[in-house]
């Protein structure tokens, strides 16, 4: 075993989220848009996650927001849209969905659950959300939210 050594580990803390969510257990996507601002995002949930720093190694406060609230025509009842990426350019948050089909995993006794692709519309998701300064402000989402559904 080769010994390392960390060069910097923080606490993310989300101690008001319900333990049934699984935020913290399925983190696909981060970026921070200011040194005491760091979002995040789940495979597994429509939403993307605000963390502000508490102290030298621990981000919390957390505040979430639902797509379905910052885009036009998004769907909530189309599932997730296992969100793969994020980035920041200084006005607009980033958002990439996973552009991918999926399909059922074989079983032993049915290896034709393989031959059904379902694609769900939410994956295919680009999306830019404006930012003043840390914070989203829902007033401009109404005129400056975009959204661009890709078909597969």
């Amino acid at each position: 075993m080769i010994a390392t050594k960390l060069i910097e580990q923080v606490k993310l803390d989300f101690n008001d989220v319900n333990p049934s969510k699984s935020i913290h257990q399925d983190l696909s996507a981060v970026v921070f848009t200011s040194p005491d601002t760091l979002w995040v995002a789940s495979d597994e949930i429509n939403a993307i996650e605000r963390l502000k720093k508490v102290d030298r190694k621990t981000f919390g406060e957390h505040q979430s927001f639902y797509l379905s609230q910052l885009l036009n025509d998004f769907n909530d009842e189309e599932k997730e849209v296992d969100i793969e990426g994020m980035d920041y350019d200084g006005n607009y948050l980033w958002l990439i969905g996973s552009h991918s089909s999926k399909r059922k995993k074989a079983k032993p006794d049915n290896i034709n659950r393989l031959q059904t692709i379902k694609q769900d519309k939410n994956r295919y998701l680009l999306a830019r959300i404006p930012l003043v300064g840390d914070r989203l402000e829902y007033l401009i989402f109404l005129i400056l939210a975009a959204a661009i559904a890709l078909k597969g």
